[in-house]
């Protein structure tokens, strides 16, 4: 993706367990968000989603409970 101008910052932590479960959630400000997700794909190229992410407040989204990494 191009750099850019914005002065949004933000950060996350993601975790994946043995078992394929993940958690975590990303924090950010500066910006609106409606949607957030993680997709599967090289840098630089689109990909399927394979973690949605929920919104849980002002400039926060959470890995929902129970979501695994399918094979």
């Amino acid at each position: 993706m191009p750099a850019n101008t914005s002065a949004a910052s933000g950060s996350s932590t993601i975790r994946v367990a043995h078992d394929r479960s993940v958690s975590g959630g990303v924090r950010y400000t500066g910006m609106l968000a409606t949607v957030a997700h993680i997709h599967e794909a090289p840098t630089g190229a689109n990909g399927p989603v394979i973690v949605p992410l929920l919104q849980t407040g002002a400039g926060m989204f959470a890995v929902p409970a129970g979501t695994l990494l399918t094979p």
